[in-house]
């Protein structure tokens, strides 16, 4: 899960670090969970979200906005 460290501000990822836990290191939000490795111990790419439970939501959205469409146009 991504948080703000101590070191980190609200637009920063704070890497985990565990093996070297006095040692800051901060990324851009953005660059978690963009399949590239930016945290030394790779901790950015840790816990994302899965492509198929994206994709999944991706759909669900996609289907109850057609279904609002349809509705919407079967009331002209």
């Amino acid at each position: 899960m991504m948080h703000v460290g101590k070191d980190c501000n609200r637009y920063q990822f704070e890497c985990h670090n565990v093996d070297r836990p006095l040692v800051s290191e901060c990324i851009a939000v953005y660059d978690t969970c963009d399949g590239i490795v930016q945290c030394s111990d790779g901790s950015d790419e840790l816990s994302c979200p899965s492509l198929e439970g994206l994709l999944f939501v991706s759909l669900t959205v996609a289907l109850a906005l057609s279904c609002r469409l349809f509705a919407i146009l079967m009331c002209f």
